[in-house]
């Protein structure tokens, strides 16, 4: 799970090297560098009626729920990307009205700004959000908690499972990846364009952001033969 800046001694930014954030950055520039690849998976996994559930996912249920809240659409949602809650979770998130408005409160301190942009209090607060879910929430996990976040903020917070974490590994001295996606796409905005380059290509994926786009050019290089 992410940290805070606070857990670093304090600093009010976490810098990362440049030997540190080089071979996230060298395994970005691989994953996007083939511009067919990217387009066809993009147009694949958001082909409307198509075998990917997860082209539904920022979709479903969209506009049922306030951006600052959770609510049942966007905990159904989750099944849409093979990480259904269990039902602790759900009994915690849709019965427990003191939970549910210390992460509206929570959600209310997050703007929905681009990674790359944000600030180390954005990603401070996120992470206190975060620990709120770890903590007072049963059997959510880091890759569900990702999930659930970036379907309310998906300009800021990536997704993590086990098939990012496969392809896209985090070098050492980088402590997580919501720093090491930002510091890589700070010294190397070319990334940011291909990524904004491949949404505008492919119709389909036009609502998505980003950091969706390299979620699922990540997960359809890493595990393409899945249906999810």
């Amino acid at each position: 799970p992410p940290g805070t800046a606070g857990q670093d001694g304090g600093q009010t930014e976490w810098t990362l090297a440049d030997d540190a954030v080089a071979p996230l950055v060298s395994d970005l520039s691989a994953l996007l560098e083939d511009e067919r690849r990217g387009i066809q998976h993009l147009a694949e996994y958001f082909m409307p009626g198509g075998g990917y559930w997860g082209g539904s996912f920022e979709r479903f249920g969209q506009g049922s729920h306030g951006t600052d809240e959770i609510g049942c659409h966007d905990l159904l949602s989750l099944s849409l990307l093979d990480a259904p809650l269990p039902g602790g979770a759900v009994r915690d998130l849709v019965m427990d009205s003191r939970l549910r408005d210390e992460v509206s409160e929570r959600l209310r301190q997050i703007d929905d700004i681009n990674l790359w942009e944000a600030s180390e209090a954005s990603l401070d607060s996120a992470a206190r959000l975060w620990g709120l879910l770890e903590g007072r929430t049963e059997g959510m996990g880091d890759t569900r908690i990702s999930k659930l976040l970036h379907r309310k903020r998906p300009h800021l917070i990536p997704i993590s499972d086990s098939v990012v974490r496969e392809v896209l590994p985090l070098p050492d001295g980088v402590p997580d990846r919501w720093r090491g996606y930002r510091a890589a796409f700070r010294k190397d905005p070319s990334l940011v364009g291909r990524l904004e380059g491949f949404r505008r290509i492919v119709p389909s994926a036009g609502h998505v952001s980003p950091l969706r786009v390299l979620d699922v050019i990540t997960w359809m290089q890493g595990r393409g033969d899945r249906s999810l």
